[in-house]
């Protein structure tokens, strides 16, 4: 049974994109559109955070060494690089329980994730990748389109290379159509034509 405390973590955990399955361990965002989720570089920053029945703790801000391995408590070394958040938790889970823990539940996000947004918008720049957004609500991190825009033409390539053309006018009328953006996406807005 959790503590009212834990409860507030467990639930900040699972409203920040997070999810858990039967046996504790965080879930990574689901896969779609062909995407898989971006794997674990050297450099990358993690935050990673324990939740223990009755008991908190701070999270850890740990950075993937050059030779792709992070250091946790009770010494314990993993190897980070190539794999992706949910991986990483599960192996970071089962090296603990029950070695050190009872219980505990795993959560790792990677704080260096980005998506990109260029061409016709107030401010094309590099966006943190946080939570889950749609191209719509990407775009709109970036002050929304020029006057210049090709509404009808708004490329998102994934990080596979494989490229969506997103009607930003048909999405007004089907909000479904507005497909989510991952870490490492790029999204054009095109020009039109004068």
């Amino acid at each position: 049974m959790l503590t009212p405390m834990g409860g507030i973590l467990l639930a900040a955990f699972i409203s920040a994109g997070c999810a858990t399955d039967k046996s504790g361990h965080f879930a990574d965002l689901p896969e779609t559109d062909g995407y898989t989720q971006d794997t674990l570089r050297a450099g990358d920053l993690l935050n990673v955070a324990f939740l223990q029945p009755g008991q908190t703790s701070a999270p850890l801000e740990v950075k993937i060494s050059d030779n792709g391995q992070i250091t946790l408590i009770h010494n314990q070394t993993f190897e980070a690089e190539g794999k992706t958040c949910a991986e990483l938790a599960r192996e970071i889970h089962d090296r603990l329980v029950p070695r050190y823990y009872v219980e505990i539940a795993v959560s790792v996000r990677n704080m260096s994730q980005f998506f990109y947004v260029d061409g016709e918008v107030r401010t094309p720049s590099r966006q943190p990748w946080l939570v889950p957004i749609t191209v719509s609500q990407a775009i709109a991190s970036c002050g929304g389109f020029t006057e210049f825009a090709k509404k009808t033409n708004v490329e998102l390539i994934r990080v596979n290379g494989r490229r969506q053309i997103v009607d930003c006018k048909k999405l007004l009328r089907t909000p479904r159509l507005d497909l989510k953006v991952y870490p490492g996406d790029k999204i054009y807005v095109h020009r039109k034509i004068v």
